[in-house]
């Protein structure tokens, strides 16, 4: 069995680009334990003070606006690609400490130590890219099998890899970058299967990956963060439309001509928006068809009705 944080509420072993914002309400700390403060918290790698490559970790207070304290985290090698967990007591990360290469880790902000993995998460191969589920329960990362980078799934609580039908395929292409939503059930990914990367999203209820095909591009889409609710995806993207707008697509549960109304606001420099309407019959499954004329921006977000 998985060691378990001290504190932690859920007695479990335990958010694009490394980053999660974090608004639970915490339990105060047992004596002797490290800081665990903070609920809006951003975990990232840097090499300020270092040599040129060589990142450690650092976790930011946005409430408190300084550093919070993460001791023993960081070591002689290279720590990468952090994830917090949601009730902010775990960090996940990649280091290489060792003759496998690459291994997932998990630190322990109260014991400040680093926390047991179920076995079969590190191998040989090189695993990377850590992000928690929204309930803090489940890890996906990525893992190099013959060449190529898969995803996989550990469940926390029972302590082993979760099978990923429709992602465990020995095709000549890679898939990399998840983000789980709340149960990962949902995984949204970045994958090279059309040839440019693009983001596709898993869906563990179809036993595949879902057809979405405004999500596919001749451009490169990456970095794709999914609400833990299944409902917001966010990616970056050089899509046309310049850096730093955003496009954003709701579904109104409004009757407009006997259909759903859609709404799109696109902001970029000066407030602006703008307003049109679709006629869709589901607006549930189908409103991410009316982003074709709101995908402008090089961040996308938008309510793919993944429930």
């Amino acid at each position: 069995m998985l060691k378990r944080p001290r504190h932690s509420r859920s007695a479990v072993w335990l958010g694009a680009l490394g980053l999660l914002l974090n608004g639970c309400a915490k339990e105060t700390a047992p004596a002797g334990c490290g800081d665990t403060g903070g609920t809006r918290l951003v975990v990232f790698a840097s090499d300020r003070n270092q040599t040129v490559g060589q990142h450690d970790l650092y976790l930011y207070d946005l409430d408190a606006g300084g550093f919070r304290l993460i001791g023993g985290i960081n070591t002689g090698s290279p720590e990468g690609n952090p994830s917090i967990s949601p009730d902010a007591e775990l960090i996940a990360f990649e280091a290489t400490r060792g003759a496998s290469g690459s291994d997932i880790f998990l630190y322990s902000r109260c014991d400040q130590t680093i926390v047991g993995l179920p076995a079969g998460v590190n191998t040989a191969a090189a695993e990377t890219e850590p992000a928690f589920s929204g309930d803090s329960n489940k890890l996906a990362f990525t893992r190099v099998v013959s060449g190529f980078r898969r995803i996989f799934l550990v469940d926390g609580v029972g302590d082993t890899l979760i099978p990923l039908p429709g992602l465990d395929t020995t095709a000549a292409y890679s898939d990399w970058a998840p983000s789980p939503n709340q149960d990962g059930s949902l995984i949204a990914f970045v994958s090279d299967r059309n040839g440019t990367p693009d983001v596709f999203v898993w869906d563990r209820a179809l036993r595949m990956v879902r057809l979405i095909p405004v999500l596919q591009s001749d451009s490169l889409d990456l970095e794709p963060s999914l609400t833990p609710d299944g409902h917001y995806l966010t990616f970056a993207s050089n899509r046309a439309g310049g850096a730093g707008e955003r496009a954003r697509a709701s579904c109104k549960r409004a009757a407009y001509r006997g259909a759903h109304r859609i709404r799109c606001t696109r902001r970029s420099g000066q407030a602006s928006e703008r307003a049109f309407h679709l006629l869709l019959k589901d607006c549930e499954k189908d409103v991410v068809r009316m982003l074709h004329g709101c995908v402008e921006g090089s961040i996308v977000e938008g309510d793919f009705g993944l429930r």
